[in-house]
């Protein structure tokens, strides 16, 4: 096993819960940890990981900056001390803001630089960062076209959450019945690893 696989399964473990709408924290720790690995085997790849992309849009932030901001909730999950090992964290503030909306931003990211990384998606992400990008047009900077988004997910920023999430399913659902077993570019193994 090496690095690059390690990130796809905790990826596609990550993406399995969320489409099921299981257990945001453990979707967000397994993205987050996942993104770790990606943004330095995207750039190994001779790729730029999105953060590339997204530090220009802030003047004025520095690479650190971004960072802290990105794994605001994932230090908050993973550790119980302050950096100085004796002060508590007191995160209840910031856990009581948390939802699974929080985890759309750490998926694109992170299945962003997957596909840099190893030239190829599953269906369920692929389909994931188009309703991603129909979800959060003026987030990403790309609009795509308006055929496009009435293909696959028009006026999906209108709906409720629920709604949202179930058009994302039944998506995948009529994709994944269409797929071509020869595509180099979609990758066919399941979300999630039996071993």
């Amino acid at each position: 096993m090496d690095k690059l696989e390690v990130a796809r399964r905790q990826l596609g473990t990550a993406l399995a819960l969320y489409l099921d709408d299981l257990d945001p924290v453990s979707v967000h720790s397994l993205a987050s940890a996942a993104c770790e690995l990606l943004e330095h085997l995207a750039t190994k790849a001779g790729k730029r990981p999105l953060n590339h992309y997204i530090l220009p849009v802030f003047p004025g932030y520095k690479p650190s900056d971004l960072r802290r901001i990105q794994h605001e909730f994932w230090n908050a999950f993973k550790h119980a001390l302050r950096p100085d090992q004796e002060t508590e964290r007191d995160d209840s503030p910031l856990l009581a803001n948390f939802s699974d909306a929080d985890n759309d931003h750490r998926l694109f990211v992170a299945w962003y630089d997957y596909a840099n990384a190893a030239q190829r998606l599953p269906i369920e992400a692929s389909i994931f960062q188009i309703w991603y990008m129909c979800l959060y047009p003026d987030v990403v900077g790309i609009h795509l076209p308006s055929g496009m988004i009435d293909e696959f997910f028009p006026d999906l920023p209108k709906y409720d959450r629920a709604l949202q999430k179930q058009a994302l399913r039944k998506t995948i659902g009529v994709h994944r019945a269409l797929l071509d077993p020869n595509d180099p570019t979609i990758e066919h193994e399941p979300l999630i690893h039996s071993r």
